[in-house]
C-alpha cells in the first residue's frame, strides 16, 4: 500500500483511535448485537434477551481483542427506543472503556434515543450510525441539541453508486458539512456495501474518499456476505466464515479504519484474520518509514 500525500486525520472516541494512514493504527473491529435474528433476544420490541449469553459473548469478544491488539466496539441495533434504550443500559456497564455505534432504521428511535443518552451522559460514547443523504432536518436538530459527538456519514447516492458518487456525497452533497453543523466533532465514513459483486466499486470509494479527504473510513462488509449467504445457503454452507473474513481483509487493503462485521457469535475468525491482514500491512508501511502508533498493534502479536 502507498503513503497517502493527504494528511490521515485520527479521531479518538472513549479510548479507541481511529484513522491514520495504513499501518500506523490497527483496524478497529465491531461487531453487532441485538441485530433482528439474534436467537438471545427474546423479544425485539420490549428489549428483552439472555443476559447471560451476551456477557459470554462480550467476554470473548475483549479477550480475543487483547490478544490480536484489535480493538472492538459494538454496533447496538434496535426496533424500538424501549429496546435501544435497555440495550445500551447494558453494554455502557459491561464496556466500560470502550464507545458504542446505535444504529436503527426509525428515525424516532434514533432521536429519541439520543434524548436518553444526554440524560444520562452517555453522548460523548456514542456514535450515531448513520448520517445520510436521507437524513432529516429533525434528526440533525436532535444531534445538535441532545450534543451528539460521534457520528458516521455514509457515503452513498442511489443515484450515482460509483466510487466518485461516493466521494461527492460528502462533499457537493454537503453530507460532511451538515453533521459538522449539527455539533459532530467526530466523524467516521462508511462507504456503503450493497452486495458482494459490488464490493470492489466499496474497495475503490473507500481508497478515494481516505485518499481524497483523509477522514477515517470504514465499512460494512457484513451487509453483504451475510445477504449472499441467505441466498446462497447450500454453496456457503461449509465455508461462509472463510468468505466473510476474506471480504474483510479485502477491505482492509483498502485502507479500512474499521469494520462492522456483523453478529457478535462469529466475531473469533474475523479478528484472526484481520489482526493477520493489520500485521502484513504495518510491516510494508515499515519500509516506507510508517511506523505503528499503538505498543500493541498486531504487528507486535502476530509476527
Amino acid at each position: 500500500m502507498s503513503k497517502s500525500s493527504t494528511e490521515q486525520k485520527t479521531v479518538e472516541i472513549h479510548g479507541i483511535r481511529f484513522g491514520g494512514q495504513s499501518g500506523q493504527l490497527p483496524t478497529v473491529i465491531i461487531p453487532s448485537l441485538f441485530n433482528p435474528r439474534m436467537k438471545e433476544v427474546l423479544d425485539h420490541r420490549t428489549g428483552s434477551f439472555d443476559k447471560g449469553k451476551v456477557k459470554l459473548y462480550l467476554r470473548r469478544v475483549d479477550r480475543i481483542s487483547k490478544e490480536t491488539g484489535n480493538p472492538y466496539t459494538v454496533d447496538i441495533m434496535a426496533t424500538t427506543p424501549a429496546a435501544m434504550i435497555k440495550y445500551i443500559e447494558f453494554v455502557s456497564e459491561e464496556i466500560d472503556e470502550s464507545p458504542f455505534l446505535f444504529d436503527a432504521l426509525d428515525p424516532k428511535t434514533r432521536i429519541a434515543v439520543t434524548k436518553y443518552l444526554i440524560s444520562v451522559g452517555l453522548q460523548s460514547r456514542a456514535i450515531w450510525n448513520s448520517v445520510s443523504l436521507n437524513t432529516t432536518e429533525a434528526e440533525f436538530q436532535a444531534i445538535r441539541e441532545n450534543r451528539v459527538k460521534n457520528v458516521i456519514a455514509q457515503a452513498f447516492d442511489r443515484r450515482d453508486p460509483s466510487p466518485k458518487g461516493s466521494l461527492a456525497t460528502l462533499t457537493r452533497g454537503g453530507l460532511l458539512d451538515r453533521a459538522s453543523k449539527s455539533g459532530a466533532e467526530n466523524i467516521l465514513i462508511d462507504v456503503a456495501i450493497l452486495d458482494v459483486p459490488s464490493m470492489g466499486a466499496s474497495s475503490e470509494a473507500l481508497s478515494l474518499v481516505r485518499s481524497e479527504i483523509g477522514l477515517p473510513a470504514g465499512c460494512a462488509p457484513a451487509n453483504a456476505t451475510f445477504s449472499w449467504k441467505t441466498k446462497r445457503l447450500d454453496l456457503l454452507k461449509r465455508n461462509f466464515g472463510s468468505c466473510h473474513a476474506a471480504a474483510c481483509a479485502l477491505m482492509q487493503y483498502s485502507g479500512a479504519n474499521y469494520l462492522i462485521i456483523g453478529p457478535i457469535r462469529g466475531a473469533r475468525r474475523v479478528f484472526k484474520v484481520c489482526a493477520m491482514t493489520d500485521a502484513m500491512i504495518a510491516y510494508s508501511a515499515m519500509s516506507k518509514g510508517i511506523k505503528p502508533l499503538s505498543k500493541t498493534h498486531p504487528i507486535y502479536r502476530i509476527l
